[in-house]
C-alpha cells in the first residue's frame, strides 16, 4: 500500500520494472579507475571498448539489429 502511495505521489503509477544489465568489456582495461581522467587517448579507448561490449549485449538480447 505504501509503494502505491509513493508511486502516485511521484506520478509513477504506470512505471515498469527495469532490469539493470552490467556491460563490461571481456578483458581488463589498461590503467585504473582514474587513469582516463588525465589521458584523452585512454578515455577514447575505454569508450570504444564499452561501445563494443554494449552492442554485443544488446544484440544477444535482440534489442539491437
Amino acid at each position: 500500500m505504501q509503494l502505491t502511495a509513493v508511486k502516485q505521489a511521484l506520478g509513477w503509477e504506470d512505471a515498469r520494472r527495469m532490469d539493470i544489465i552490467q556491460i563490461r568489456p571481456p578483458e581488463d582495461l589498461h590503467g585504473d579507475a582514474f587513469s582516463s581522467l588525465f589521458d584523452k587517448a585512454l578515455r577514447e579507448e575505454y569508450l570504444a571498448h564499452g561501445i563494443i561490449a554494449a552492442e554485443e549485449v544488446l544484440r544477444a538480447r535482440q534489442w539491437l539489429a
